[in-house]
C-alpha cells in the first residue's frame, strides 16, 4: 500500500498554488515565500531608466535601453544592468523606429501601430523595427532576404527579438540584475539618483498611466473634433490636412526618392490609419543622394603616389559612386598611407589596400562592407583598369587591384570604379618586381599616398550649393512682390509675368563681359550702347564691351595672351571701347529700314538732339493748331523716329571716321516721296554731289587714310570710304599655290552683315579670334564652349518644335558660321561642336526644356574640365618625369601644355635651362619667357635663324600641338618642323605634348592642302630696325636708306607676295613621342587613342 506521498492526484488548494505544477509539487513542495507580484516593462521604455526612450538602442538579446541612459551605465560598470554580462558601448545597435502622424510607434510598411501585445523585431545590420508579422510573411516566407526599408540584405541571424507576448519573461522587472541587487551593487549616488527619479511601487502601473493618458488625449480631441461638424466633414478636414502641396505650390525636394512613404496605400487598405490622399515622396539623406548611378557626373582623379613612380586614375563616379566614395574618402583620411602591395601577378594584376599588408584586413568608410556596382557598361577590357577586391558577392572593403591586361572573366564580379590615364610606365615597373611562391613582392612595393586632385562630390556639394542660392533668390523675388514667371533678358531687363518690364542692369551687354565705369570723355569721342529695338524711354549711353582695340589695328604682340583665356574680357584702355560700340551701331543699322522722309536739317548733316527735340515740338504744336491736318498714325511716327536715329547715327559715324583720317561720304536721304529704288543694295546711296565735290573728298581721304585702309564690303547704311571708290582696282596680291586658303575669314574684324541670330558673346570672341586676342587650340575651344553655353542659357525653343531638333540646326550652326568667319575652326573646335551636336541630338523630348538646358551646361563644363584642364595635369605630370637634372630643354613659340610642364617640374625640385626659339609675326615665345623667368628659371630667346644655335647644347626637344594627324604628323605652328628637323639630324629626342581632343582622323602630306593664311599685313615690321654701324670712311648710299624703309606700299609691288601661314606639317619620324592623358605613345598610335576618346565621348 503506497504512503501519502506517493498519490496520482493533487488537492484543491494544492492546485491553486502557485507551485502546483513545478517540479517540487506534491512530496517535500517548496513552502517558502511566494514570489512578488509579476511586474512587465512597456516596450517603449528603457530598461534601465524604466521610462520612455527617446534614443533606442537595443543588445543582441533584444533588451532596450535609451542612449543617455546606458552610456554612462557603461562607464562606470561596464556590463548589461539587465543580466549582468560584459557590455561594451561598440556592441549596442541603434534602433529606427517609425511613427505614424500622431507620435505612435508603427510598422513602416504596413503602418500597424505598436502596443505591448505586438511581436516586435529589429534587423541587427540596418537597425530597422518592424512587426513580426510583416517579416514573417514578407521576408522569410517570401524568401526575400533583403530590408523591406533599406533593401539592405540580411540573414535569420540578423533578427533581434524585442518584444514577444508568448515569452514575456525577458520584460519581467522583477528578473533584472540590477534591481535584484538593489543597493548591494550601487554606489549612494547611484542609489540616491535612482530613489529621486524611479517609483518603484508603480513600476507595474506605469504602462497603464501611459495608456490611460493616451485615452484622455483621444477623447478630448474627439469631442473638439465633434464640435467641427458631422463626420463627413471630419473626413474632409482630415484628408485635406494629410494631403500633400501640389507641385505648383511646393516644389520637390532636391533630395526626394523616386518612392513614396507608402501612407496613401496602407491608409485605403487599413482602417486604424487615418485616410491620406497625398503621396508623400521619401527624402533620402545627402550621401544616400549622391551616391545614386549618374547622380554626379563629374569625373574624379587622384594620384596613387608609389616607390616606382606615380600612376594617374580616373575615377568613375557617374557608373561607381559607392566605390568612388570610398576610394576618395579612405584616402583624404590618410587610410592608404604607407601600406604595402601584398599581392602581385605578372600579366594578369596588383593587389593593395589592405593595411595590415596580409590581405586579409581592410575596412570600409562605413565600417562595413558594402554592394557591388556591377549594373553597367565597364568590362576589364584592357591594361589600368582599377576595380575593388572582394571576397565573394556584395563584401568590397577598402582593398582594390590594377589589372595588367584584359581579364574578361572577372566581368561583373567585381566593381569597376577606375582606370590609369597617366603613369604606364610606373606601373610596368610595379609589374616586374619579383614575387614569391605566393605573389608577395620580395623587393619592397610601397603604396606611400593616394593624392585626390579632384574631389567630384565636392564640386557636386558646389553646385547644389549655388542650386539652393538661385532658389533662394527666386523665393526673395516672390516676397518682393514678383512670381516665379518673371524672366531676366540678356540685356538686363527682367520681365514680369504680367508683361510689365524692369530695368535691374544698366543698359548694354556687360552681362557677357566685363564692365567698367566709363571715364570722360572729350567732345568728339562717342560712346554708344545697345539699344533695344523699341525703347520706352531714351536712356543715357554706356560703354560695354571693354577693349577691342584690335578692331582697328594690331595690338602689340608682346601683349597678346597667346593660349589662354579668360571668358572677361581685357580692360587696359577706356578709349577703345567706343570701337566696339561704332561695330555695335553698324550691326544694328543692317537691320534699319531705308528713310521714308527727308528733311534739309539731315541732307546738310545731322542735327543735334536738341535741334531734334525743337523740331518734333514743332511739328506736334502745328499738328494741334491745324485742325484740318492729317494726323500722324503710330506707325508713322515710328518710321519717322527710326530715320531721324539713323541720320543722327550716320553723322556720329562721319564725325568718328574724319577723326581717324577717313572722310566718309555725308549721308544722304532721299527726298520726301522717293521710291525705294534710290537705295542701292547693301544700303549704299547715290552720290549726289558734283565732281569737285567727290575730288576733294578722294583726295582728303588719301592724305589722311593711307595707314588705316578699310577692307570688306561697303557698311551698313551706304557709307563708302572714297579711297575705295575712287582708286584703281589692284592686282590681286595672293600666292597662287595657296590659293585655296584664301578665304573672307583671313580678312574679316568686323561684324558686317551678322545674322541677328548670333548671340552677343559669340560676336565678341569673333572679333577676339580675328585679332588674335584669344590665341591657340585649347584657348579656342575654352572660349568657343563658354560661348555656346551662355547662348544655350539664353535659348528659348520656339512653339510647334523641339529642343534637339531646332538647337542645333537653326540656333547653334548662325553661332558657328560666324565663327568660321573670322578664322577657320580648329580640330579641338570641332571635336567639341561635334560632340555637343551629339549630346543635343540624344536628349529626351519629353525631358522639360529647363532641364535640358542646365544637363547641356553641365555636360559642357564637364568635357572641358576632363577633356583639357584634367588633361593637361595629366600630361603635365607624365612629361615631368622625363625631366632630368642639369638638361637643356629646347621648345618652340608657346604651348600653354608644355609651359605648364616646366613649371611643374622646376617647382618639383628638378633644375634645367630653357632655350625658347621664337618667330615673327606672332611673338608667342614673349609670353612663355616672361612667365618662366618670373618663376626663376634659367631661360633664353632666340629666334627662328638661329635654330641650328639652339640646338647645339640641347638634350630635349618639347613641342604643343594644333593637332595630331591619323598618319601620325603633327600639325603645329609654323617653325616647328624644322625645329624637329635639326632636332632628328642630332639625334636629340622629340617629345610632343597634346590632348587627346586635338586627334583627328584626317590625314596630312604637306603644308599646302591643308593650313590658315592670316592677313599679310602682318609680316611687315612695325618699326625700323637698328642699322648695323658702317665704317667711317664708308659712303652712304640712297639704296641703302630704301631698303631700310618699311614696305608700306607692298601692294603696289607688281614683283611682290607676300604669304603668311600659320602651320606647317611634322613627319611622324621626327617625333620619338607623343604624351597625353592616355600615356605615353608612338606617333603610329594616334588612330587608337583618336577612336578611344571619340567613344569616351559618346559615353559621356
Amino acid at each position: 500500500m503506497g504512503k501519502g506521498t506517493d498519490k496520482l492526484y493533487i488537492t484543491h488548494s494544492e492546485w491553486a498554488s502557485d507551485t502546483a505544477f513545478s517540479a517540487s509539487a506534491g512530496a517535500g513542495v517548496n513552502k517558502g515565500s511566494v514570489p512578488g507580484a509579476f511586474k512587465r516593462l512597456p516596450y517603449n521604455f528603457c530598461a534601465l531608466s524604466l521610462q520612455p526612450f527617446e534614443h533606442p538602442v537595443c543588445t543582441s538579446d533584444g533588451t532596450i535601453f535609451d542612449l543617455t541612459n546606458i552610456l554612462p551605465w557603461l562607464k562606470k560598470h561596464g556590463t548589461n544592468p539587465v543580466d549582468g554580462a560584459p557590455l561594451k558601448s561598440t556592441d549596442l545597435i541603434k534602433l529606427n523606429f517609425a511613427k505614424n502622424d500622431d507620435g505612435e510607434y508603427v510598422d513602416p510598411v504596413t503602418y500597424k501601430v505598436f502596443t505591448d501585445n505586438t511581436h516586435i523585431v529589429a534587423l541587427k545590420n540596418s537597425g530597422n523595427v518592424f512587426a513580426w508579422d510583416t517579416v514573417e510573411r514578407l521576408n522569410i516566407k517570401a524568401k526575400n532576404w533583403k530590408d523591406l526599408v533599406s533593401d539592405q540584405d540580411f540573414s535569420r541571424k540578423d533578427i533581434i527579438t524585442l518584444q514577444d507576448p508568448q515569452n514575456i519573461e525577458s520584460r519581467d522587472l522583477s528578473s533584472f540584475k540590477y534591481i535584484q541587487d538593489g543597493a548591494s551593487t550601487l554606489t549612494p549616488e547611484q542609489e540616491a539618483e535612482r530613489n529621486a527619479s524611479v517609483n518603484t511601487g508603480a513600476l507595474g502601473n506605469a504602462a497603464k498611466i501611459l495608456k490611460a493618458k493616451e485615452a484622455v488625449a483621444k477623447a478630448r480631441a474627439e469631442r473638439q473634433s465633434a464640435a467641427q461638424g458631422n463626420s463627413l466633414q471630419r473626413a474632409m478636414a482630415e484628408a485635406k490636412k494629410s494631403s500633400t502641396p501640389t507641385k505648383a505650390s511646393k516644389p520637390v525636394p532636391y533630395n526626394a526618392a523616386q518612392y513614396t512613404t507608402g501612407k496613401a496605400a496602407a491608409s485605403f487598405t487599413s482602417t486604424g490609419i487615418s485616410v491620406h490622399t497625398g503621396n508623400e515622396r521619401a527624402l533620402l539623406s545627402d550621401e544616400d543622394y549622391m551616391l545614386k548611378p549618374k547622380r554626379v557626373k563629374h569625373k574624379g582623379y587622384a594620384r596613387l603616389q608609389t616607390n616606382h613612380g606615380d600612376i594617374n586614375v580616373e575615377l568613375h563616379t557617374d557608373l561607381a559612386p559607392k566605390a568612388v566614395w570610398n576610394f576618395v574618402r579612405l584616402a583624404q583620411k590618410g587610410y592608404y598611407k604607407n601600406i604595402p602591395f601584398h599581392r602581385n601577378i605578372r600579366n594578369f594584376m596588383i593587389q593593395g589596400g589592405d593595411p595590415t599588408g596580409t590581405g586579409r584586413g581592410g575596412q570600409s568608410i562605413w565600417g562595413k562592407n558594402f554592394a557591388d556596382e556591377t549594373e553597367n557598361s565597364l568590362v576589364h577590357d584592357s591594361r589600368g583598369i582599377l576595380s575593388m577586391a572582394n571576397k565573394g558577392k556584395d563584401t568590397n572593403s577598402s582593398q582594390f587591384f590594377i589589372t595588367y591586361r584584359a581579364v574578361p572573366h572577372l566581368n561583373k564580379k567585381h566593381t569597376i570604379f577606375g582606370r590609369v590615364v597617366g603613369g604606364n610606365d610606373s606601373l610596368s615597373r610595379l609589374e616586374a618586381v619579383k614575387t614569391d611562391e605566393g605573389n608577395r613582392p620580395i623587393d619592397d612595393c610601397i603604396l606611400e599616398d593616394v593624392v585626390v586632385f579632384v574631389d567630384p562630390f565636392e564640386e557636386f556639394q558646389k553646385e547644389r550649393a549655388e542650386t539652393e542660392n538661385a532658389q533662394r533668390a527666386k523665393e526673395e523675388i516672390q516676397r518682393q512682390g514678383g512670381t516665379e514667371d518673371d524672366k531676366t533678358t540678356w540685356t538686363g531687363k527682367r520681365i514680369r509675368g504680367d508683361g510689365k518690364v524692369e530695368d535691374s542692369t544698366p543698359a548694354g551687354v556687360g552681362k557677357y563681359l566685363k564692365t567698367t565705369p566709363a571715364p570722360p570723355v572729350e567732345e568728339d569721342e562717342i560712346v554708344g550702347g545697345w539699344d533695344e529695338p523699341e525703347p520706352p524711354k531714351k536712356k543715357a549711353k554706356s560703354g560695354g564691351f571693354g577693349n577691342f582695340d584690335s578692331c582697328l589695328g594690331s595690338k602689340d604682340d608682346s601683349t597678346r595672351a597667346n593660349d589662354t583665356y579668360t571668358p572677361d574680357a581685357v580692360v587696359e584702355d577706356r578709349k577703345h571701347s567706343s570701337t566696339m560700340s561704332k561695330a555695335v551701331g553698324e550691326a544694328e543699322k543692317a537691320t534699319t529700314p531705308p528713310t521714308q522722309n527727308g528733311s534739309a536739317d539731315k541732307a546738310a548733316g545731322a542735327p543735334n538732339k536738341e535741334k531734334t527735340q525743337k523740331a518734333e515740338a514743332g511739328k506736334k504744336d502745328e499738328g494741334a493748331a491745324g485742325g484740318d491736318d492729317k494726323k500722324i498714325s503710330g506707325a508713322e511716327l515710328k518710321k519717322q523716329k527710326q530715320a531721324e536715329k539713323a541720320a543722327r547715327r550716320e553723322k556720329e559715324k562721319a564725325d568718328r571716321m574724319a577723326q581717324l583720317g577717313q572722310t566718309a561720304a555725308p549721308p544722304q536721304t532721299p527726298a520726301k516721296g522717293a521710291k525705294g529704288g534710290d537705295v542701292k543694295k547693301g544700303g549704299e546711296t547715290a552720290q549726289k554731289g558734283g565732281p569737285a565735290q567727290g575730288q576733294a573728298q578722294h583726295k582728303k581721304g588719301q592724305s589722311q587714310g593711307g595707314n588705316l585702309p578699310m577692307r570688306g564690303k561697303p557698311g551698313p547704311g551706304g557709307v563708302v570710304p572714297m579711297t575705295q571708290q575712287h582708286q584703281p582696282q589692284r592686282k590681286t596680291k595672293e600666292v597662287g599655290l595657296f590659293g585655296h586658303l584664301y578665304t573672307s575669314a583671313s580678312k574679316k574684324n568686323t561684324m558686317e552683315g551678322v545674322s541677328k541670330e548670333v548671340h552677343p558673346a559669340v560676336l565678341a570672341l569673333g572679333l577676339q579670334m580675328s585679332s588674335f586676342t584669344v590665341c591657340g587650340s585649347n584657348a579656342r575651344c575654352v572660349a568657343m564652349l563658354l560661348a555656346f553655353k551662355k547662348a544655350i542659357q539664353d535659348y528659348q525653343t520656339p512653339h510647334n518644335t523641339s529642343l534637339a531638333r531646332h538647337l542645333t540646326s537653326h540656333y547653334l550652326s548662325p553661332q558657328i558660321d560666324y565663327l568660321k568667319s573670322h578664322r577657320p575652326i580648329s580640330v579641338s573646335m570641332g571635336n567639341a561642336i561635334r560632340w555637343l551636336k551629339d549630346l543635343i541630338i540624344k536628349i529626351d523630348p519629353d525631358m522639360p526644356e529647363a532641364s535640358a538646358k542646365e544637363d547641356i551646361c553641365t555636360a559642357i563644363d564637364t568635357f572641358i574640365r576632363e577633356r583639357i584642364t584634367v588633361a593637361d595635369t595629366a600630361i603635365a605630370a607624365t612629361a615631368c618625369a622625363k625631366i632630368r637634372n642639369n638638361t637643356t630643354i629646347v621648345t618652340y613659340a608657346k604651348s600653354s601644355i608644355v609651359e605648364k610642364t616646366l613649371l611643374h617640374a622646376w617647382a618639383s625640385g628638378t633644375r634645367f635651362k630653357v632655350v625658347v626659339v621664337d618667330s615673327r609675326p606672332l611673338f608667342e615665345g614673349r609670353n612663355l619667357v616672361r612667365r618662366l623667368a618670373n618663376a626663376g628659371i634659367p631661360v633664353s630667346y632666340l629666334m627662328a635663324a638661329a635654330a641650328p644655335h639652339a640646338l647645339k647644347d640641347a638634350d630635349l626637344v618639347l613641342l604643343g600641338a594644333h593637332a595630331m594627324m591619323a598618319n601620325g604628323r603633327l600639325y603645329s605652328r609654323v617653325g616647328t618642323a624644322a625645329v624637329a628637323m635639326l632636332a632628328h639630324f642630332r639625334d636629340i629626342p622629340v617629345i610632343v605634348l597634346c590632348e587627346s581632343i586635338k586627334f583627328t582622323d584626317r590625314v596630312a602630306l604637306d603644308s599646302i592642302v591643308l593650313n590658315e593664311v592670316a592677313p599679310a599685313e602682318q609680316l611687315i615690321p612695325v618699326s625700323k630696325s637698328v642699322p648695323i654701324p658702317a665704317a667711317i670712311d664708308a659712303k652712304k648710299d640712297d639704296k641703302d636708306e630704301d631698303s631700310q624703309a618699311k614696305l608700306e606700299n607692298w601692294r603696289d609691288m607688281p614683283n611682290l607676295q607676300l604669304l603668311n601661314i600659320l602651320y606647317d606639317v611634322t613627319p611622324a619620324e621626327y617625333v620619338n613621342m607623343v604624351i597625353t592623358e592616355y600615356g605615353s605613345l608612338p606617333p603610329s598610335s594616334v588612330p587608337v587613342v583618336h577612336r578611344i576618346s571619340t567613344e569616351r565621348d559618346v559615353r559621356l
